[in-house]
């Protein structure tokens, strides 16, 4: 078993990362989505069988396959330049942003969002038959599958799917 050395050496000097290789780039990117597919695949049974949609298996995942693998690596990466645990010189730009930009940002992602959404909307139908092999558990028939486990009436409300009632509105 490889252990870790800690490098102490200052927080304040970004050149000194030194770049990985494009196998490591290619497995960064690669092996945490092999691993919450892995999850996914293995609770899906187990959240349905619970009751749930079988969206709640992937936030299962994300929540016990990314959140450790992906805070891990970050942390080590910490440990291996300070010396302790800690994200200090890995994690950059952590300087909050003025008060007024954060609705600027919500609005701008919404409409970002609302753009590809009605740009790629008419290929949806293409890559529902491309994707025609995915299991019906794995497929999100509609918005309002996520908004159902969230459980929010307004996430139900901004559902084209979703009927809209007094009840829910």
């Amino acid at each position: 078993m490889a252990t870790l050395k800690p490098t102490a050496t200052s927080s304040t000097a970004p050149d000194e990362v030194e770049q990985h290789s494009l196998p490591a780039t290619v497995a960064y990117h690669l092996l945490p989505g092999l691993l919450i597919l892995a999850v996914t695949v293995a609770a899906v049974p187990v959240v349905t069988a619970a009751g749930l949609p079988p969206i709640a298996a992937l936030l299962l995942a994300l929540l016990v396959a990314q959140l450790p693998v992906q805070l891990g690596h970050l942390l080590i990466q910490g440990w291996r330049r300070n010396g302790r645990l800690s994200l200090a010189g890995i994690v950059l730009y952590r300087e909050p942003l003025r008060w007024w930009l954060y609705p600027l940002l919500v609005v701008g992602m919404l409409a970002w969002s609302w753009l590809c959404w009605f740009a790629l909307n008419p290929i949806s139908t293409t890559l529902k038959t491309v994707f025609a092999c995915v299991p019906p558990g794995f497929a999100a028939n509609s918005s309002a599958d996520a908004a159902s486990l969230v459980g929010i009436p307004a996430l139900r409300c901004w559902s084209r799917a979703a009927p809209i009632s007094s009840s829910t509105c």
